[in-house]
Formats: C-alpha cells, sequence, structure tokens
C-alpha cells in the first residue's frame, strides 16, 4: 500500500515538475529561440556602416567680367542684363531668375563717402537693420530692409559707390545661389579706367584745357 503511494505522488510531482522546469527554460531561451521582429512604429532604420550626405545637384556656372576690372560667376540658367541704356551709372547689372529671383549690382557716383550718411538719407534703408560686412576685402554695410523683404550692400569702391541688392525668393536654393555669387566676387583694389565712359570723359577735359592754353598762348603773342 506505501509502494503505491510513494509511486503516486512521484508521479504527481513528477507531472507538475516537467512543465515548470519547461516553463523556465522557455523564459530564459526565448530571445534565441524566437525570430526577432523588426520594430515598424519605431521609425529607425539601422543602416550599417558610415552614413553618406547627399550633396546638392552641380549648377552649371559662367564668369562675367566687367570693363572696369570686377567680376563674379553666376549660374548659366540665369539672364544676365547689362542695361546698355542706363547713361548715369558706371554700372547696372541684373540677374534675373526663372521664379522672379532677381539680383543687381549697380555701380555710381556717390552723394558722400560716408555709408552711414548714405543710409540715413534714404527713405527705403532708414529704417532697415544694419550690419558691417565685407565683400572680396571690401569693407560694406549690409542692410536688411523688411518692410520690402530686400538686401542691401553698400561700399565705396575706388571713388564710387557700390550697391548689391537682391530680393529672396521662397526657396532656399536662391538664397545658396545669391551667398555664391557674393562669394566669387573679385574686386580689385582700383578700379580699371583705361575703357569706358569716364575715360572719355576725362580725355575730352584734358583736350579742352590744351585748347585753352594755346588761345592763351596766342593772345599773349597778339599783344606782344
Amino acid at each position: 500500500m506505501s509502494i503505491q503511494v510513494k509511486k503516486s505522488h512521484f508521479f504527481l510531482i513528477l507531472g507538475f515538475g516537467i512543465p515548470f522546469v519547461l516553463a523556465i527554460l522557455f523564459f530564459v531561451f526565448k530571445d534565441s529561440l524566437l525570430p526577432k521582429k523588426e520594430n515598424i512604429n519605431s521609425g529607425e532604420v539601422k543602416v550599417s556602416g558610415t552614413p553618406k550626405q547627399l550633396g546638392l545637384p552641380e549648377i552649371k556656372s559662367t564668369t562675367y567680367e566687367d570693363p572696369l576690372g570686377f567680376s563674379f560667376s553666376y549660374p548659366e540658367k540665369f539672364l544676365l542684363d547689362k542695361h546698355p541704356e542706363d547713361q548715369t551709372n558706371y554700372a547696372n547689372l541684373e540677374l534675373r531668375g526663372g521664379a522672379g529671383e532677381n539680383f543687381r549690382i549697380f555701380l555710381s557716383d556717390p552723394v558722400s563717402t560716408d555709408l552711414e550718411q548714405i543710409i540715413k538719407q534714404d527713405n527705403e534703408l532708414s529704417d532697415g537693420s544694419v550690419l558691417d560686412s565685407t565683400v572680396s576685402d571690401l569693407e560694406v554695410k549690409k542692410v536688411l530692409v523688411s518692410k520690402t523683404n530686400r538686401t542691401v550692400m553698400l561700399g565705396i569702391w575706388d571713388g564710387m559707390l557700390l550697391r548689391i541688392e537682391y530680393t529672396p525668393s521662397n526657396g532656399k536654393e536662391f538664397s545658396q545661389v545669391v551667398g555664391k555669387i557674393i562669394d566669387s566676387l573679385k574686386i580689385p583694389e582700383t578700379a580699371n579706367y583705361t575703357d569706358g565712359s569716364a575715360t572719355q570723359e576725362v580725355s575730352s577735359g584734358e583736350s579742352s584745357q590744351e585748347t585753352a592754353v594755346i588761345e592763351d598762348d596766342s593772345v599773349i603773342e597778339e599783344i606782344e
């Protein structure tokens, strides 16, 4: 009788013990037994190796060299208008893009060599924020005009007023293009007056002075 009771206890213990042991083993080794699932909701993607940065598409550019000696590069897709009808400014260059982008460079006679005074006398620029900056080692005043959403740069180059202005578009690409155009600007220390309207004016002035001297000599001879 006792032997049968012991056997029943043994099988009872064995019946409850084996599932218990199997359950413990399952929880211990479940990571290695079950396949791993990708976490779709996390949005994270593991990439082996060093990630590569995608560069901006290369934009073909061309270089403009002005007779006064300065030069700059700009995208080929932009239209360069030199405004030959302008007889007032030494230079009037306008770059136009297809989406209404506009970039201009002016060279004219300054009303003053004091840039701060020029800004104060300008109705548009006087309300803007003024920053000190440089363009090709030339010290300039950078004016941010919030009313017209325009940026204007002013500098004195060899006695002329350099004015660079542009109106940014909604796209970031144009802002990057403007930065590259300004960085590409090469302005020499002195302007090249060997060819241009300024040289013609100086030459005509010299010839008139020589004529006046000759006339004065002739008058002196007649008096003698």
